[in-house]
């Protein structure tokens, strides 16, 4: 076979297992119907979680206003979650809840079968993607709706549909919505931070570091 067909037919291949999405969705506590999408060995969401409920029926607590957040700063194993600028009516089904990480670490956020990614799962998906200076231009929506311009090399070719969501800063502030997007990870860094993975409207790269546990977040969830 000559080399440049092959070529066309193992990217092809790739192509097809970067973006083929199971005919199947998974639903939270609550009842809210999620898609689903498979890149490379893994099973993803296709949306932000947004449960009220962990997945054996009891509720999150909700902490409305940016002082009530800012004051769970010094408290440890409290799981809480907020709306963007406690608006659910915009953002509940648009952008999905902001977790803390403690809401994380009872590891009964996602629905059964399904978990918050680890760090390494989250480095599986991002080399998968061809590394972290790209990664994220596969992950994101391009919705113009969805982030604020420059969308930098956005071609959500992996379906994952990523969304310039901000963030609920550790301080209370609800800030950045459509710059940026910051997922937990279910790894710990020390007793008062974790990992997470942020996306940019202005990158297409992904970012790994760590934060407090009392910030909120997005999270995706994992097929085991």
């Amino acid at each position: 076979m000559p080399y440049r067909k092959l070529n066309v037919l193992l990217l092809a291949t790739v192509f097809m297992t970067i973006t083929k999405i199971h005919a199947q969705t998974v639903k939270d506590a609550d009842g809210n119907e999620y898609p689903v999408v498979k890149i490379g060995s893994q099973v993803w969401m296709a949306e932000n979680l947004r449960s009220t409920k962990f997945n054996d029926g009891t509720p999150i607590t909700y902490i409305k206003g940016e002082n009530n957040w800012a004051a769970l700063h010094g408290e440890l194993n409290r799981p809480a979650y907020s709306w963007y600028n406690d608006d659910s009516k915009s953002y509940k089904d648009l952008h999905g809840a902001l977790y803390n990480w403690w809401a994380v670490k009872t590891n009964k956020l996602c629905p059964t079968g399904w978990h918050v990614p680890t760090d390494e799962e989250w480095s599986i998906l991002v080399n998968f993607l061809g590394g972290d200076t790209i990664a994220g231009a596969k992950l994101k929506s391009t919705s113009k709706a969805d982030w604020l311009d420059p969308n930098t090399g956005a071609t959500n070719e992996t379906g994952f549909n990523a969304k310039g969501t901000g963030y609920h800063s550790f301080l209370g502030s609800y800030i950045y919505k459509g710059a940026v997007s910051y997922f937990w990870t279910s790894t710990e860094y020390d007793l008062h931070n974790s990992y997470f993975r942020l996306l940019y409207n202005d990158y297409a790269n992904v970012l790994r570091s760590f934060l407090y546990n009392t910030s909120g977040f997005c999270v995706r969830c994992i097929q085991d």
